[in-house]
């Protein structure tokens, strides 16, 4: 029969590499978890960019057009001329563009920034 000491001495042993084994078990379990944190964050990178992507596409623009006296004038170049008519005296940002659209005067007049006025023939 084994002495109290032998005995104490294999638990010992054996209390040792359980301690060891868990200490590798859980560094290696840490690396897993940081890893598999690393690609959950890519792939839900990934998932915000496509509903993005999906987001924007799925928006209509429509093409606008201004009818009067037999003529047609579409929005979306009144704009870009108001636009560039601004940018040719200014080097300030444009945050916000209101257009107004007189076909009786052939102008658009536009308030840039809640600031900046102007006008572009149609």
């Amino acid at each position: 029969m084994p002495r109290k000491t032998e005995i104490k001495e294999n638990i010992e042993d054996v209390g040792n590499t359980v301690k060891k084994v868990a200490k590798e078990t859980t560094k290696k379990a840490s690396t897993a978890s940081k890893k598999t944190v690393a690609n959950v964050k890519k792939a839900a990178a990934r998932t915000r960019k496509a509903v993005e992507e999906a987001a924007e596409a799925a928006v209509v623009k429509p093409d606008v057009y201004v009818q009067f006296y037999g003529r047609q004038v579409e929005v979306a170049q009144v704009v870009e001329k108001a636009k560039e008519d601004f940018k040719s005296g200014s080097k300030e940002p444009i945050r916000s563009l209101k257009l107004y659209i007189k076909p009786e005067d052939n102008m658009a007049y536009y308030v840039i920034n809640d600031s900046e006025c102007g006008r572009v023939d149609l």
